[in-house]
């Protein structure tokens, strides 16, 4: 069972952007675009493609090379699957949030849909991955890494375990019912004393050290290996994820700055 939340609306809406001149700029969404034409900064010139122009000359050529202008499919870039998709950040957001902003802008390249199935059996290899890095530059092991559940999910059956101990009886069968399968199906049993001990304590540890990404990028970048750390994340998914429909033009050496 995943934990992750499937999009609600599709994650490529595909809407062409071009400046005053008519130049292509980038794909965007369509929330954004109705952004750009609903406080008149734009006005939507085509249907099919749908396509908006800017009135006003931006402050550069957006992300307009082959890789940004290209249509992108609403589909699992491992398996195909229409269904239960998610975003996956294949450099995760734990290390991208404290790298420098000239290289989180170009984030985009990074973000892919995948199902929620595909992206569960990978999260389990790219936490020993995450552990590599947090030896490798840290030389210590992160105790939150050392499960294949992430934080996140701790976080949540934490909840619902303090929740069913403390408020069971005002909590309606159906609900109650539906926790527990949670819970049970996070530890693959139902936990006993030592289970809910050790995930407390991830939880305790994660406290005293919330941003367990912000060592390792600060001795990635004092090292000036961050190209490289992101190219290994990278290599990682194509390795170990095997994706067989990735979007048109993606390339795992693509810059990690604009030029």
């Amino acid at each position: 069972m995943s934990y992750l939340q499937s999009l609600k609306t599709p994650a490529y809406s595909n809407w062409l952007m071009v400046d005053p001149d008519g130049n292509q700029m980038c794909r965007c969404a369509k929330k954004r675009a109705n952004w750009y034409v609903s406080r008149g900064l734009a006005d939507i010139i085509s249907e099919d493609p749908p396509t908006i122009k800017l009135k006003f000359q931006p402050g550069g050529p957006g992300m307009n090379d082959a890789y940004g202008l290209a249509a992108k499919q609403n589909i699992c870039v491992v398996c195909g699957s229409e269904d239960n998709l998610t975003k996956h950040h294949i450099v995760p957001i734990m290390y991208r949030v404290f790298f420098p902003n000239e290289v989180k802008s170009r984030s985009s390249h990074d973000v892919v849909v995948i199902c929620t199935d595909c992206h569960d059996k990978y999260e389990v290899e790219a936490t020993k991955l995450k552990q590599q890095f947090s030896l490798e530059f840290t030389g210590r092991y992160s105790q939150v890494s050392c499960v294949d559940k992430s934080y996140r999910e701790i976080e949540h059956i934490s909840r619902l375990c303090t929740s069913l101990q403390h408020h069971a009886n005002k909590i309606p069968a159906d609900k109650r019912e539906l926790m527990i399968n949670k819970i049970t199906a996070f530890f693959g049993k139902v936990p006993d004393e030592d289970d809910l001990n050790l995930m407390r304590e991830t939880l305790r540890y994660s406290v005293k050290q919330p941003e367990p990404g912000k060592a390792i990028v600060e001795q990635v970048l004092a090292a000036n290996k961050l190209e490289e750390f992101i190219i290994r994340w990278r290599q990682h998914f194509i390795d170990v994820a095997k994706p067989k429909h990735m979007p048109a033009h993606w390339d795992i050496h693509r810059k990690i700055t604009r030029d």
